[in-house]
């Protein structure tokens, strides 16, 4: 794998490219589909943390499509209890766990999911959402209950 980094202006862009085959790119910058993906804010480190000290054996978490890779690698919920929190939504059912809800839903009201190619505005949700109880805020993750 190689990296770049290149400094535009203000705009700083890492360039990660993966050499073997299959060849792939993914650019990093302050925006972008792959940002929007990939990049983690600290407020989603330290909300999912909280939130694996919170869950019990078994419980559910349910987050966007990106959401979920943070509730599994920094809070060390097992994939086995996460799901699609779009798909939770479409569902229209009682909450049975969490929601998590991180930077990208939260700052820009956007949704991902369930696949990586659909995206879907937070407010669309919003009176399924205010059903459940906000017991976690860091002005960039939150989570409900």
């Amino acid at each position: 794998m190689t990296s770049m980094i290149r400094k535009t202006g203000e705009l700083l862009t890492l360039t990660l490219t993966q050499t073997k085959p299959p060849v792939r790119t993914i650019i990093l910058n302050s925006e972008g589909q792959e940002y929007n993906l990939y990049y983690v804010y600290d407020q989603e480190v330290y909300a999912c943390r909280w939130l694996g000290e919170q869950i019990e054996p078994g419980g559910k978490v349910y987050a966007d499509f990106s959401g979920h890779d943070r509730v599994v690698s920094q809070g060390g919920i097992p994939i086995t209890s996460t799901s699609n929190v779009v798909a939770f939504f479409e569902r229209n059912k009682d909450l049975d766990g969490y929601i998590y809800l991180r930077h990208y839903n939260i700052v820009d009201g956007k949704l991902i999911g369930p696949s990586s190619t659909e995206e879907r505005e937070l407010a669309d949700y919003w009176s399924q959402l205010s059903k459940e109880n906000k017991i976690y805020t860091n002005g960039g993750s939150e989570i409900w209950r």
